[in-house]
């Protein structure tokens, strides 16, 4: 005899997540004892729950990289887009090390 996954307590905190906005993959971490995104996005589709527009989700996407660009992680990033460091990028790092390395030994 199996136990049933989908509990009230699941589907309503399935509920309020969705209404909130929340991606699928959000709310399956939320939910966790071996929840996936697909059974999110299945159950929510059973339930008839609003699906998301492409216009909403391309909103997010937005506000998201707006929030990282804005965060200290995104300085290198804001470097890239200024052009103050495409050397930096176009570089990889151990190659770097080793330049470095070879301008002090000729010093």
């Amino acid at each position: 005899m199996s136990r049933e996954f989908w509990t009230a307590l699941r589907v309503r905190s399935l509920r309020n997540l969705w209404a909130g906005e929340h991606r699928a993959q959000v709310i399956a971490d939320s939910i966790g004892d071996g929840c996936t995104r697909n059974m999110v996005i299945g159950k929510a589709n059973r339930l008839g729950l609003p699906s998301r527009s492409k216009k909403q989700i391309a909103q997010a996407l937005a506000e998201a990289r707006q929030a990282f660009i804005q965060s200290p992680a995104g300085d290198r990033y804001r470097k890239w887009k200024s052009g103050d460091s495409k050397r930096l990028w176009a570089t990889p790092s151990w190659r770097r090390k080793t330049l470095a390395g070879m301008r002090e030994a000729r010093a």
